[in-house]
């Protein structure tokens, strides 16, 4: 339980730390640089500290782990989808997440490195940390499965000004709800990454097409 809270805070001090020894402008071209060694150098760690689950996660990845991650991709996202139009267009009309305007605007800083960031680093980095070592801990599927929700939402709201604006933890809560439970159906921690990469880079070409 430790490890995981402690995998948590290394991911969210150690980019902010290590970019601020070279910039604090996060609209200049050079932060999206350091951010992303950041992100390749905790990925990096991430996978030599966890080599031995994620090379049992391949080896057992199998079909029936791929059709369970989509459709209940496809469930969690459609949710979402639904939560974010009501907040959007019927409670905060024109509304949009302090979380999802800073990533639009760094993506449009610097689109190669900070898709990649989006859609590969961050999805490893954050199953890894916000869930693995939980899940070895936590025996209780459904004390898993909102704890680690709840966990992975929070960090999201961090950038948010309005006490109105915490309405957006209900779609980042259900988002981790469909990793979590992935993760927890499969067994498999393969699973929960390959759907947040597929929820991630849609999103991604969704903001880069229209």
């Amino acid at each position: 339980m430790l490890k995981g809270l402690s995998n948590i805070l290394i991911y969210i001090l150690f980019p902010t730390i290590f970019t601020s020894l070279f910039t604090i402008n996060i609209k200049s071209k050079e932060y999206i640089i350091y951010m992303f060694i950041s992100y390749t150098l905790l990925t990096l760690y991430f996978i030599i500290v966890y080599k031995d689950t994620i090379l049992k996660s391949i080896k057992n990845f199998n079909k029936k782990n791929l059709i369970l991650t989509i459709t209940y991709w496809i469930i969690g996202f459609s949710l979402m989808l639904l939560f974010n139009y009501i907040i959007n267009y019927i409670i905060l009309p024109n509304g949009i997440s302090n979380n999802e305007l800073s990533n639009r605007e760094l993506l449009f800083n610097n689109k190669i490195l900070y898709s990649i960031m989006l859609c590969i680093l961050t999805p490893i980095i954050e199953e890894i940390s916000f869930r693995l070592e939980f899940k070895k801990n936590i025996k209780n599927k459904y004390i898993f499965i909102f704890l680690t929700a709840t966990i992975f939402a929070l960090p999201h709201l961090l950038s948010n000004t309005k006490i109105i604006e915490l309405l957006y933890f209900i779609p980042y809560f259900i988002l981790g709800l469909t990793f979590s439970t992935i993760y927890y159906k499969t067994d498999n921690i393969l699973s929960s990454i390959l759907a947040h990469i597929i929820h991630n880079t849609i999103n991604v070409l969704i903001i880069l097409l229209f």
